[in-house]
């Protein structure tokens, strides 16, 4: 009994850990300076913006290739790319 609850436990923390995750910074920022994107600043977890299978999301702020201020998500999931939402 005492080892089924560790093992509930450790995998209740390990999705928590997962899902409440922001997109990797560094990975995030190159994909936003491919797309023409500079200044990028990568901020705290979106919870909204992103579709049901990204387990991964941060706000970003940059400044776009025409030199006005950009805002977005920046989203992602485990084997998958990153998926730039505007505002």
């Amino acid at each position: 009994m005492k080892r089924n609850f560790v093992f509930v436990a450790t995998a209740i923390a390990t999705c928590a850990i997962l899902v409440g995750c922001g997109v990797d910074p560094q990975k995030a920022t190159a994909a936003l300076n491919a797309q023409g994107i500079s200044d990028v600043t990568i901020g705290d977890h979106a919870f909204f913006g992103c579709g049901e299978s990204d387990s991964r999301a941060s706000e970003f702020r940059g400044t776009g290739a025409n030199g006005k201020p950009v805002t977005g998500v920046v989203c992602s999931a485990w084997l998958k790319g990153i998926t730039v939402r505007y505002d």
